[in-house]
C-alpha cells in the first residue's frame, strides 16, 4: 500500500481524535443552565372543577369486603361458597361422641335463605360436647376487653319439645381455651337468637376460631352466623372503624361499588342486583361468591411469551393454553412443558 493511500486513511482518524479534546474544552467554558422554576398560583382559579368528580371507588377483591372494610368475622356465613364443609366450616367431636354435618337444602330461615347447616348428634355429653367450628377469614381477629355481637338462625328437634341449650363460644388456637362464651336455648322453629360475647386481657391476635356445640343429642339447624366487632358509629352490621374513618375523612363526593367483575358474576343468575342487597338480611338472597376475586393472587405471575403460529413448535402446549399464538418459550412455568401438559390442562392464568 502506498504511502498516499495511508495518509488518506489515518488523516481524516487523527482530525477525530483532535477535534474531541477541543470540543470537551468548549464545554467546560460553557456556563451551567439555571435551573426551571414551576411557579404555582394557588389564589389564581383558571377553570372550575365540579365537586362532584372526586369519590372513592371500592371492589370485592381479595376480600376487601367480606372480612375487610365490612368487618363480618364468620366465613361463609349463609354457606354459598363451594366447599363450605372443608376449609369453613368443620365437624367438632370428640372420639367417644358422634356427629353428622350435611347441607340441608329443605329447610332455611326464609323463602330467601333455603339452605342450612343439619347437625345430627348421635351422641354427646357435658364432658364430650359436639358442634361445629369456623374458622373466620384466617382465624378471627381479636382484641382485649371488648364485646362481639353473635346472632344466628337456628332450630333444634330434641323430643319432647324441649328447648336446646347450645353454647357460643371464642377459643384461642393455641390454648384451646374459649376467652368468652355465651350459652342460649333453641326451641323447634326457626327464629334469630342474638347474644355478646365479650373478651378479657387477651393478647391481640388472630389466633382464634368460633365453636357452636351442643351436650344432648338431637337435630340442630343453623344458618347465618355472624360475630361483629364494634362498628363504625356502632351501627348495626356496620362497617369497619379504622378503614371506615379514613374513608369518610376523605369527604368523598361518591362511593363507587361493588366493582365490575362482581356485577356481572360468574353468570346471568348470578349478577349483582341491588334490590336484593336491601333489608332485613335474612330476606336478602346472599349472593354467591366468586372463587376468581376471592382468589390471593400469586406473589409471582409465569410469564409467557406469544408467537406467530408458524414458529410455534409444540401444538399440545398451544392447545393447552387455549391461545392459536402461545408456543414454547424459556419464560414457560415448568409445569407447562409440552411432557406434562396431558394433567396440567386447567390452570388458573392472571392478566
Amino acid at each position: 500500500m502506498s504511502s498516499i493511500a495511508v495518509r488518506r486513511k489515518i488523516c481524516p482518524l487523527l482530525g477525530l481524535f483532535l477535534a474531541v479534546p477541543a470540543a470537551i474544552g468548549q464545554s467546560a467554558q460553557i456556563a451551567p443552565a439555571k435551573p426551571a422554576v414551576l411557579e404555582i398560583q394557588t389564589e389564581k382559579t383558571l377553570h372550575s372543577v365540579s365537586p362532584t368528580l372526586y369519590g372513592l371507588m371500592t371492589e370485592e377483591i381479595n376480600y376487601s369486603y367480606d372480612g375487610g372494610l365490612y368487618p363480618e368475622l364468620v366465613r361463609n356465613r349463609a354457606l354459598r361458597d363451594e366447599g363450605w364443609e372443608q376449609q369453613d366450616w368443620t365437624l367438632l367431636q370428640n372420639k367417644v361422641a358422634g356427629a353428622e354435618m350435611v347441607m340441608d337444602k329443605t329447610t332455611g330461615p326464609s323463602a330467601a335463605l333455603t339452605n342450612s347447616l343439619k347437625l345430627t348428634i348421635k351422641a354427646a355429653s357435658a364432658t364430650e360436647p359436639v358442634g361445629v367450628r369456623n374458622k373466620g377469614f384466617w382465624g378471627y381477629a381479636l382484641k382485649p376487653n371488648t364485646t362481639y355481637s353473635v346472632s344466628f338462625y337456628a332450630k333444634g328437634d330434641v323430643g319432647g319439645g324441649q328447648m336446646w341449650p347450645l353454647k357460643v363460644s371464642l377459643v384461642n388456637d393455641k390454648t384451646g381455651k374459649p376467652v368468652a362464651t355465651a350459652t342460649t336455648p333453641v326451641g323447634g322453629d326457626w327464629k334469630q337468637y342474638q347474644l355478646t360475647l365479650k373478651t378479657g386481657a387477651i393478647p391481640t391476635g388472630t389466633d382464634n376460631h368460633l365453636e357452636l356445640t351442643a351436650i344432648s343429642t338431637g337435630t340442630l339447624w343453623l344458618d347465618l352466623v355472624s360475630v361483629f366487632p364494634p362498628t363504625y358509629k356502632d351501627r348495626p352490621n356496620g362497617f369497619r372503624i379504622d378503614l371506615m374513618e379514613k374513608m369518610a375523612g376523605m369527604h368523598p363526593a361518591f362511593l363507587r361499588f361493588p366493582g365490575g367483575n362482581y356485577l356481572e358474576g360468574d353468570h346471568i343468575a348470578e349478577r349483582y342486583d341491588w334490590k336484593k342487597t336491601i333489608g332485613p338480611l335474612v330476606d336478602r338472597p346472599q349472593p354467591l361468591e366468586l372463587p376468581l376475586l376471592r382468589r390471593p393472587r400469586p406473589a409471582r405471575i409465569p410469564r409467557v411469551v406469544r408467537r406467530p403460529a408458524r414458529q410455534c413448535r409444540s401444538r399440545r402446549l398451544r392447545r393447552l393454553l387455549h391461545a392459536p399464538g402461545a408456543c414454547r418459550s424459556r419464560h414457560r412455568p415448568r409445569s407447562l412443558r409440552p411432557g406434562r401438559a396431558r394433567r396440567n390442562r386447567v390452570r388458573h392464568w392472571w392478566p
